[in-house]
């Protein structure tokens, strides 16, 4: 074919019609890179509202949960470590995603609930294996994550998670409450028995099993959740999973067919600055505290003496435990603008909260940062 008739196919491409066109040589490219301009700017404004609408479900103020809770928690962590955590749909991979939320919940548990107590089973090869006990050591528990990180393998069985965790409960106290939290990456679960059977001893001993899902939702993982009256929820990316642990900070209100109270019998020690055996690590430190019945030390508190069975707390984690059953409810939101916060000394754009008590003001963030962390009102507390 010859030039001129190449020339005529392309001129015959751009008009139809036969007649001259107006557009030069190059200025199809052009019109191509403005198609592409478009599609681009029509994605950055999808992404754009989709982040609004994050930030938004993230501002939303806590919820006030009315009911009763019990002070002393019993968690038990069964993590899957199965070959489906491998899988990179959550960046680098599902297992580092968990790990590094997990080791941000564990430091927010203990902070939240002093003296609480929590372990961790491990989900691989079929079988349950406990790499951590029932302890209120943070360090230990995040020591125990790391070291397990490279043992990934096999598929996970639901049923002997349960089992275990269940054997771990039942030697707890009844003021204490009973709680599993299962993160779950697989879509199968390989058990030796009938699951629905262990389900129900969990239900009848009044086990609170809550499921966190990184894949599609799964129908044993809903039925786990509904009968033991949990939750289960499927997280959408890594910073959804991080809140969906937050989520389990707060103790779990009770049903009323486990509203019964109970005396609890606690001690405060004595703090000694001098070498000392420590009697939970057997071996020599210089700050200790000292178990007020049968004057055994301990190097951290809170702790259940070993050989008098006293729980040794402070004050502060005491304190620090009753912010969930007294919530701040002084504040309330009001229709006022252009006022100054009390908190961040900013003007007030948006919502501008005031509290009953001491008439201050404060902004969204502010706000949920006192009714989330510090539990008091700074203003009433500066007067």
């Amino acid at each position: 074919m010859s030039k001129k008739a190449i020339k005529r196919t392309l001129e015959d491409l751009i008009d139809d019609d036969g007649e001259s066109s107006d557009l030069s040589p190059n200025e199809w490219e052009g019109n191509i890179s403005m198609a592409m301009d478009s599609k681009i700017s029509a994605t950055k404004q999808i992404k754009q509202n989709n982040n609004e609408n994050f930030n938004k479900k993230k501002k939303q103020k806590p919820k006030f949960y009315s009911g009763l809770r019990k002070l002393s928690r019993c968690l038990i962590l069964v993590i899957d470590f199965s070959i489906a955590m491998n899988r990179a749909d959550l960046k680098p991979s599902r297992l580092t995603v968990t790990i590094r939320c997990l080791e941000q919940f564990i430091k927010d548990f203990f902070d939240q609930n002093p003296i609480s107590q929590l372990g961790i089973v491990l989900l691989r090869n079929g079988i349950a294996d406990k790499v951590s006990d029932l302890s209120a050591n943070a360090t230990a528990h995040i020591a125990a994550l790391k070291e397990a990180i490279t043992s990934v393998d096999g598929a996970p069985s639901l049923q002997n998670g349960l089992i275990v965790a269940r054997s771990i409960l039942n030697l707890m106290p009844s003021h204490m409450s009973r709680e599993v939290l299962i993160v779950f990456g697989s879509l199968t679960t390989t058990d030796p028995t009938n699951i629905f059977d262990t389900i129900n001893l969990m239900k009848d001993d009044s086990i609170i099993c809550s499921v966190i899902g990184l894949s599609a939702e799964v129908y044993i993982c809903r039925a786990i959740a509904k009968n033991t009256e949990g939750t289960y929820t499927v997280c959408e990316n890594a910073e959804h999973l991080n809140k969906l642990f937050s989520d389990h900070i707060t103790p779990p209100t009770l049903q009323q067919r486990a509203n019964q109270t109970a005396l609890i019998t606690m001690g405060f020690p004595k703090q000694i600055k001098s070498n000392a055996f420590c009697r939970c690590h057997s071996t020599n430190v210089k700050l200790s505290f000292e178990c007020p019945q049968c004057e055994f030390k301990y190097c951290s508190i809170p702790v259940d003496c070993s050989i008098c069975g006293l729980t040794l707390v402070s004050s502060t984690n005491l304190a620090r435990s009753y912010h969930f059953l007294f919530p701040v409810t002084t504040i309330q939101e009001i229709q006022t603008k252009d006022k100054k916060c009390n908190g961040c000394q900013r003007m007030i754009e948006f919502n501008t909260n005031q509290c009953r008590n001491c008439q201050s003001f404060f902004c969204d963030d502010c706000n949920n940062f006192i009714i989330e962390v510090l539990h008091n009102c700074p203003g009433c507390v500066a007067k």
